[in-house]
């Protein structure tokens, strides 16, 4: 291959990466714009409404999940009581 073809080929390939770069931006813009739409939609929408009763949901909820992460501590420490008596047991029976 002669040195020009090269050179040739070689800004051929320069161009289309500036090409596929300037479409993937144009792309990115149009996807951030969309983003900010909905952004914006979401936030005019929570503006607009109570959130008294999903502020009181969401405390039912962590209230039920605090109940159920203490059972489960409960449990917890029951099983490693037992854990221990059962190894308290083997060390006895050797």
């Amino acid at each position: 291959m002669s040195p020009d073809l090269m050179q040739g080929g070689t800004l051929v390939l320069l161009g289309l990466i500036f090409v596929l770069a300037v479409l993937l931006l144009g792309v990115l813009l149009v996807a951030l714009k969309a983003i900010r739409r909905e952004q914006d939609a979401t936030n005019r929408i929570l503006a607009s409404r109570d959130l008294g009763p999903v502020l009181h949901a969401m405390l039912q909820s962590s209230k039920e999940t605090n109940t159920l992460l203490s059972n489960i501590d409960q449990r917890l420490a029951k099983l490693e009581a037992l854990e221990k008596v059962q190894l308290a047991n083997l060390t006895m029976q050797r």
